[in-house]
């Protein structure tokens, strides 16, 4: 196992957080970045969300290994690009990743890394070009991220995972592209001195905030809103006033948790 394997393993688990079932994720509920229907493929047999939600830390780990780190080589692509791959591979799936690599590369587009594009990888490696071909793949997934019909309402969070708090790489942000740069001059100028940021996840998904307000926009936390504002109105039965108000409270209450779960980032791009 490489050296960085454990580092850039934190730094996927704190980009994607814990437990949350956002309603406009196409994964679904979702923990450590697992999805039910990966969990479900990797246990061999159909998973609920609460067994998605019992996922432990070390089980995420081992999916995260046998599905993501070895089908994109890990241990055997450069630093810097290693990390870049692994983490666009667990966001938006191995195929896409690769197929990015390739088409960086100019070889064939097959999403399978085979011994002509490792080939092509340490080309360019000799070459010193590792850099750029890290900076090309991340600007062509933020690319392809602006392509999604969810990016006008997750673009924020989308953007920094990539590009951090601002565009193109540059030391001490905490975009992929950045850390990817920074473990590539680590490893390749024999930096190990230099500390690299780790990544800050979006505001509530370590915390599972997210998949809290998940829960009162679902079918059965709606039908709670409903009934206590049922049982409140009933309170103030003959008071037509209090009970408007309490109406248009309770829509103000909905709007703002509507508008909040929209601003919530979902697991996958």
């Amino acid at each position: 196992m490489k050296p960085n394997f454990n580092l850039v393993m934190r730094w996927v688990g704190l980009s994607e957080g814990g437990y949350v079932d956002h309603p406009s994720d196409p994964g679904g509920a979702t923990n450590h970045g697992i999805t039910r229907q990966t969990l479900a493929s990797w246990r061999g047999h159909a998973v609920s969300k609460d067994d998605v939600k019992r996922l432990t830390k070390d089980e995420a780990e081992q999916i995260y290994k046998a599905r993501y780190f070895d089908l994109v080589r890990f241990d055997e692509l450069p630093a810097g690009l290693d990390y870049t791959l692994v983490d666009f591979a667990i966001n938006s799936g191995p195929g896409r990743a690769i197929r990015f690599l390739q088409r960086a590369l100019k070889v064939k587009e097959d999403g399978v890394l085979g011994p002509v594009t490792m080939a092509a990888v340490d080309h360019e490696l000799v070459l010193g070009n590792i850099p750029a071909l890290i900076v090309s793949i991340n600007e062509k997934r933020l690319a392809f991220m602006r392509s999604l019909r969810h990016w006008p309402r997750f673009k924020n969070g989308w953007q920094r995972r990539v590009m951090g708090e601002t565009m193109g790489a540059q030391d001490n942000d905490i975009g992929v592209i950045d850390r990817s740069i920074m473990l590539y001059n680590r490893h390749y100028g024999h930096r190990q001195d230099v500390p690299i940021p780790a990544p800050k996840p979006a505001p509530g998904k370590a915390e599972g905030k997210a998949s809290a307000k998940a829960q009162w926009l679902s079918p059965d936390g709606l039908s709670k809103i409903a009934a206590a504002a049922g049982t409140l109105g009933s309170a103030f039965a003959g008071q037509p006033i209090l009970q408007y108000g309490l109406v248009a409270l309770a829509l103000i209450g909905l709007g703002y948790l509507i508008y909040r779960q929209t601003q919530a980032e979902p697991e996958h791009a």
